[in-house]
C-alpha cells in the first residue's frame, strides 16, 4: 500500500488549529487479504513512543479524538456486497477477530440515506443525537472506557459547537480484553463490489488519559467541561450487527497520554 493512504496533512488543520493526518482508502486496498479495504496506524502510542495495550489494570480511562468528513462523504453500507464503513476500533484478545468499532457511513443501508456514526459492539448502539454526520464540519468525540464493567459513555459535538452532548452510555462486555486489547484508527471499509470509489477523511489529535477536562484539553486544546452523565442504557438498536475484519497497516499517529 502507497504510503500516500496515510499522512500528516499540514495543509488542513482541524477547527481548533491543531494538525491532522489525511487517510485515503481505494479500491483493493486490501493489505491483509483480508476481503475488506483499509488504510490505518499500526500501532498507538504513548506521548514517550512506547506502544499500549488496554487490560482489566487500565480501570476507566478517558479518550479524545475527531473526524472531518468532507462533503460528498459516500461510505454507504450497500445491500448485497456485505458492505460496511469504520474509523476506529477496539479488537480485544478474546472476541475472534471481530470489530467492535464507531461506524461511518449510511445507517439505513441506503445510496441515498443519511450519512451517521454509530458504536458497533456485540450489538449495535445507536447515538442519541442519531449519529447525523454534516459533512464538511468537524465532529469531536469524548469517551471513557471502564476495562472492567464495559461501561462506556460517549460525548459529541460538531463544529462549531462549544459544548458537550452525551449521545451514548451502555453497558458492553463484548469489547472486555481476557489480558490485553488495542485501539486503533483509520478508514476501514467492506469490499464495495460494482461501487469503486475512492474514500478520504480525516483525523485530528488524540488522547487518553485519567479524566474529561485532561483529554479534551489535550486533544482540542480547550476546557469546556464535563457534563452530567446519564444512566447507562443496555437497549440496542434495532438494526445492524457487529463486522468482521482485523487489522495491521502502516504507523502514523501517536496517542498523546495524559494525566
Amino acid at each position: 500500500m502507497d504510503s500516500c493512504r496515510m499522512q500528516p496533512d499540514p495543509s488542513f488543520p482541524t477547527w481548533h488549529s491543531l494538525p491532522s493526518a489525511r487517510v485515503e482508502v481505494n479500491p483493493h486496498d486490501d493489505p491483509l487479504d483480508s476481503g475488506g479495504e483499509r488504510a490505518e496506524v499500526l500501532v498507538m502510542q504513548m506521548s514517550n513512543g512506547t506502544q499500549w495495550n488496554e487490560s482489566p489494570a487500565s480501570g476507566t480511562q478517558w479518550y479524545a479524538a475527531s473526524y472531518y468528513f468532507p462533503v460528498g462523504w459516500g461510505c454507504t453500507q450497500t445491500p448485497g456486497v456485505e458492505d460496511w464503513c469504520a474509523c476506529m476500533q477496539f479488537h480485544p484478545d478474546n472476541y475472534g477477530g471481530s470489530l467492535i468499532a464507531m461506524g461511518c457511513a449510511d445507517r439505513s443501508r441506503t445510496i441515498t440515506g443519511p450519512q451517521q456514526i454509530w458504536f458497533e459492539g456485540s450489538q449495535t448502539w445507536d447515538f442519541s443525537d442519531n449519529g447525523t454526520i454534516m459533512p464538511g464540519k468537524w465532529i469531536d468525540l469524548v469517551f471513557s472506557i471502564d476495562w472492567v464493567t464495559g461501561q462506556t459513555v460517549w460525548y459529541r459535538r460538531t463544529q462549531p459547537e462549544t459544548s458537550w452532548t452525551q449521545v451514548l452510555n451502555i453497558v458492553d462486555k463484548a469489547m472486555l480484553p481476557t489480558v490485553s486489547g488495542y485501539f486503533k484508527q483509520g478508514l476501514y471499509r467492506g469490499p464495495t463490489g460494482s461501487i469503486k470509489r475512492t474514500d478520504v477523511l480525516w483525523i485530528g489529535p488524540s488522547a487518553r488519559g485519567s479524566s474529561f477536562s485532561a483529554v479534551e484539553a489535550a486533544a482540542f486544546g480547550t476546557s469546556n467541561g464535563n457534563p452530567t452523565t446519564t444512566s447507562a442504557s443496555s437497549t440496542p438498536s434495532s438494526s445492524g450487527s457487529a463486522s468482521s475484519s482485523s487489522s495491521d497497516s502502516n504507523r502514523l499517529a501517536n496517542w498523546l497520554d495524559v494525566l
